[in-house]
């Protein structure tokens, strides 16, 4: 169950103007224990690996599930074709044999099984499975992304007929307008400033009633400069994309944090002693000190020292204070002029001499 929470941040008293600022938020532990759960119950030695992006592609079969529609002919009994709906529970009913179930099976094991089903009612139990409206495609997207979570992805294939085979093989020149990792990523908001997009690990179900997984890591590095589309392969139900962090931020490049997998815009608040306190839209890449000139810059005097205070919000719900002290007349460090990520909130501090002047 998700669940809200309401973060009042103060120190002794955080005010925006005379407004107390309240941030809603989705509990990021949550997310976090998901995450964590993932990975305990399946541990890496029992994920297959693998580092060709054609084979994982070309060797990812589409694997049946509640809500996809099946056309069944049969050749020997043509009355018994007909289209049949995978329940809920997995299963179909089927004329002869009844209830079969067919979630988490291939097609061809699908149709192996109802074949073996039939044999001991038919004198020839061959069939052909056509897949006529295949089930929503829903992607959990987890890691250093803006808003991660489920998603629910569309493709204009839910409503064609096609054949498995053209799903069995994503390289295949026919368009089938599946979703893929870049279209999830950017519906998750895009990846956080932090994102390694030399790391982004793709996992896979693999057939069987077992949950089984297999990953392969993409390279985003190599699909915005080199223009490497096998880095963003097309998406199946149930897949897991989880974007690492990057261990070296401030020598990221800035034509990565300006390609499309960033949101084009990122919200924070600059509160404290500037012009124009408030909410602001700024840039993936804005620095703290070009987050205030944002917001009209210090207030004259009473920020002489260039005092700033950095709240960010952690994984796992606490809230990151950091302070730090700009020079305007030098050449300013990320360490000391950090980069800001999407939530987080600037105030400008006022030194005593500003306080001493407002008194008077």
């Amino acid at each position: 169950m998700r669940k809200f929470i309401l973060y009042f941040l103060k120190f002794k008293k955080l005010y925006l103007g005379n407004l107390l600022v309240i941030t809603i938020i989705l509990n990021p532990s949550v997310l976090l224990a998901e995450k964590n759960k993932f990975h305990k119950n399946n541990p890496k030695s029992q994920i297959l690996k693998q580092k060709d992006k054609n084979n994982f592609l070309s060797e990812s079969l589409y694997i049946i599930g509640p809500g996809d529609l099946i056309r069944i002919e049969f050749y020997g009994a043509k009355e018994f074709s007909g289209n049949f709906e995978v329940l809920n529970d997995g299963y179909i009913s089927i004329p002869i044999v009844g209830n079969i179930s067919i979630s988490d099976l291939t097609f061809n094991q699908a149709k192996e099984l109802i074949e073996f089903k039939l044999k001991n009612q038919l004198l020839r139990p061959d069939i052909r499975l056509t897949l006529l409206n295949a089930r929503p495609i829903k992607v959990s997207l987890i890691g250093k992304l803006q808003n991660p979570g489920l998603y629910r992805l569309s493709s204009d294939i839910l409503n064609s007929r096609f054949s498995p085979d053209l799903v069995n093989n994503p390289l295949s020149k026919g368009k089938t307008g599946l979703p893929t990792v870049v279209d999830a990523i950017q519906k998750a908001g895009g990846m956080r400033e932090n994102a390694n997009y030399k790391e982004v690990f793709l996992y896979r179900r693999l057939p069987g009633k077992e949950k089984k997984y297999k990953m392969t890591n993409l390279n985003f590095v190599d699909l915005i400069m080199k223009g490497d589309q096998t880095q963003n392969p097309f998406l199946f139900d149930g897949d897991i994309i989880e974007v690492q962090q990057v261990k070296d931020y401030q020598n990221k490049s800035i034509d990565i944090l300006s390609a499309n997998l960033s949101p084009k815009f990122i919200e924070i608040h600059v509160v404290g002693e500037v012009i124009s306190p408030g909410k602001l839209k700024v840039l993936p890449n804005t620095s703290m000190y070009q987050a205030v000139m944002q917001a009209g810059g210090p207030i004259d005097f009473t920020t002489k020292k260039n005092k700033f205070q950095l709240l960010r919000l952690r994984e796992n719900g606490s809230i990151d204070q950091r302070s730090y002290t700009i020079n305007l007349n030098k050449k300013n460090s990320y360490e000391n002029n950090p980069r800001l990520e999407n939530g987080d909130i600037v105030r400008v501090k006022s030194n005593t001499f500003g306080t001493t002047s407002k008194a008077i």
